[in-house]
């Protein structure tokens, strides 16, 4: 997506309980490591990318916060 390795990013997702269980397990870990200033569940994933994680489908939409 091009983004430099001290961009501010924000993060939404879309998935089934075991990944949200996941994400709020980790999620100030996920924050800290990525410099995310918003992880936050979409409703659908109506214009997210689909990805497999483990077996599991996760939707992500990922961008950059503006300065």
């Amino acid at each position: 997506k091009g983004f430099e390795i001290m961009d501010r990013i924000r993060v939404i997702w879309h998935g089934d309980a075991e990944i949200r269980a996941a994400l709020e397990t980790h999620r100030d870990y996920i924050l800290g490591e990525t410099l995310c200033e918003e992880l936050r569940e979409a409703p659908n994933p109506e214009g997210l990318e689909p990805f497999d994680i483990n077996g599991r489908e996760v939707h992500l939409g990922i961008s950059k916060v503006p300065i």
